[in-house]
């Protein structure tokens, strides 16, 4: 079964509610690419979802590694040791 196709008038409702709602944009992220399979559509949702909230394409994709939403190939850096 696909996921139902929003029109970007849609989305933008989608997002205020979610918004209003208490949803982060992380949160909002993953309940946009809930069932879709690849990474490279997933972050072309991403990025669509993230332009109508105002985002850059690259802070969208930030928001969503740091979520969980797309999974990153960099290994995570080192903790800062505390002098």
């Amino acid at each position: 079964m696909r996921k139902p196709e929003f029109s970007n008038e849609q989305r933008k409702l989608i997002i205020e509610l979610a918004h209003t709602s208490g949803m982060s944009d992380g949160q909002i992220f993953r309940k946009a690419v809930t069932g879709v399979l690849g990474a490279a559509n997933r972050k072309r949702i991403i990025i669509q979802w993230g332009e109508l909230m105002g985002l850059e394409p690259s802070e969208a994709l930030r928001i969503a590694q740091r979520d969980g939403v797309v999974l990153t190939k960099r290994l995570p850096s080192a903790a800062e040791p505390e002098t």
